[in-house]
């Protein structure tokens, strides 16, 4: 029904060819079919794994859990609920989005627009009250939403940072390029990764592997990236006649391959140790959805994160809080640009904070894992959403708000950007309706 709607004010010269009487019996075949076939599994499901006889008297009234009371039922229904939530959501969320931006055109009726917005509107607050119970929807819908806009914002920044010469060309711009390139590839990562978890995807000890391989990559790369942007950051304050020779493109492209391939190596030492000492195949399918402690249970892959997490961080905080420290004794010499050294000063703090969010978000998964059977379920799943979001979410989208607003090259250009795109998206809504 919203897109319905959707089609109506965004096509409306096109609604009638598109939204007929046979496609419109075609869609509500496709509903009931999704409910059937839902229903048919469910059934087979029964047959094949509940021992007890059909013909049997139950002792309680009829409900459906004393029918589908085994584990695997609820846990095919979470995954089912929660996907048919999401994907619902979804695409009445971005219906009324289409039909809020389409109301602005010049060319729309306003009175329908408005009408159509608020019959979308209450399409959102109906699917609300039919999965009231089902809070991990929600909480899968409000992760993603930020998720979104964030990937959108940091995208049209790494596509700013090479639009330019200056920027391709200046030491700075490259090592935050490669800051934000990796922190953007985390975000994607880390929600596929919570969208896999929340609808119960089981998948083969080598394809989890694989999808862990970029994350783990990722996540160590952005901490040893600050480390060298708060170099960057003190040879310009410290060393200001020597920085141009020093601080060139091919050392930054030999720096940001330094980053790299420690990730690379830490990952490689991982997989050989998985290899060697895990005698599990790796074509078996896992029991639980795809994480870092299911694949590296053993006990001397604790041992190992634990010790390189504590390297890194030690070695990466000590470069911070040295270069902070160079930075501020530089501010106080008389032959140091003030204004230049402050900004500095504040950017290798802004670099600390990262580093702390970039620990916290590292510690989610052992958090979790202590938790995890100790407290209640629901308040575990309230936890689990929250440190979701606060750690792993939004740290990662610090950088584009950080830089993108307080660099006066950048903010200017990244703005423009941003409202080109939504301009483009509105010229897109007008053009498709002829």
């Amino acid at each position: 029904m919203s897109l319905e709607r959707y089609m109506a004010v965004c096509f409306p010269l096109r609604y009638a060819s598109i939204v007929t009487v046979p496609t419109t019996y075609g869609a509500i075949a496709v509903v009931w079919a999704i409910s059937y076939a839902n229903m048919l599994i469910r059934v087979i499901m029964l047959t094949a794994l509940d021992s007890r006889p059909f013909g049997q008297f139950m002792d309680i009234p009829c409900g459906k859990n004393p029918i589908f009371q085994l584990k695997i039922f609820s846990e095919f229904e979470s995954g089912f609920v929660c996907a048919e939530f999401v994907s619902v959501g979804l695409i009445i969320i971005l219906s009324y989005v289409g039909v809020m931006v389409a109301a602005k055109a010049a060319s729309t009726d306003k009175l329908s627009a408005n009408k159509a917005s608020k019959t979308v509107l209450l399409h959102m607050i109906q699917l609300g009250l039919r999965n009231g119970e089902y809070l991990e929807g929600y909480r899968v819908v409000f992760s993603i939403i930020p998720c979104v806009i964030f990937l959108y914002i940091n995208c049209v920044m790494l596509y700013t940072l090479r639009s330019k010469p200056v920027f391709r060309e200046t030491s700075r711009y490259l090592l935050l390029y490669n800051l934000l390139l990796a922190e953007t590839l985390q975000m994607a990562l880390a929600q596929m990764m919570s969208l896999l978890n929340v609808g119960m995807v089981f998948m083969t000890r080598l394809m989890c592997l694989l999808v862990l391989i970029p994350t783990i990559i990722t996540t160590i790369t952005s901490p040893f990236s600050l480390a060298v942007m708060s170099l960057e950051r003190y040879m310009a304050v410290c060393f200001p006649l020597r920085y141009a020779s020093i601080v060139t493109v091919p050392t930054t492209y030999g720096a940001i391959a330094v980053v790299w391939a420690i990730s690379y190596a830490n990952m490689l030492i991982r997989v050989i140790m998985l290899t060697a000492l895990d005698s599990r195949p790796f074509g078996q399918f896992m029991d639980i959805p795809c994480s870092k402690n299911p694949i590296f249970q053993l006990k001397i892959f604790s041992e190992f994160e634990s010790g390189f997490v504590c390297a890194e961080f030690l070695s990466v905080g000590l470069i911070i809080i040295l270069s902070y420290v160079g930075v501020m004794v530089a501010a106080k010499a008389a032959s140091t640009d003030k204004l230049s050294a402050n900004k500095a000063s504040k950017t290798v703090l802004l670099h600390m904070i990262q580093l702390g969010l970039s620990l916290s978000s590292s510690l989610v998964s052992t958090i979790l894992t202590g938790l995890h059977g100790k407290v209640d379920m629901i308040i575990f799943r309230h936890l689990r959403f929250f440190l979701f979001v606060c750690l792993i979410i939004l740290p990662r989208c610090l950088s584009c708000l950080i830089y993108g607003l307080r660099d006066q090259i950048i903010r200017p250009i990244l703005l423009r950007h941003l409202r080109l795109g939504i301009k483009m998206l509105n010229i897109q809504v007008i053009h498709s309706r002829y």
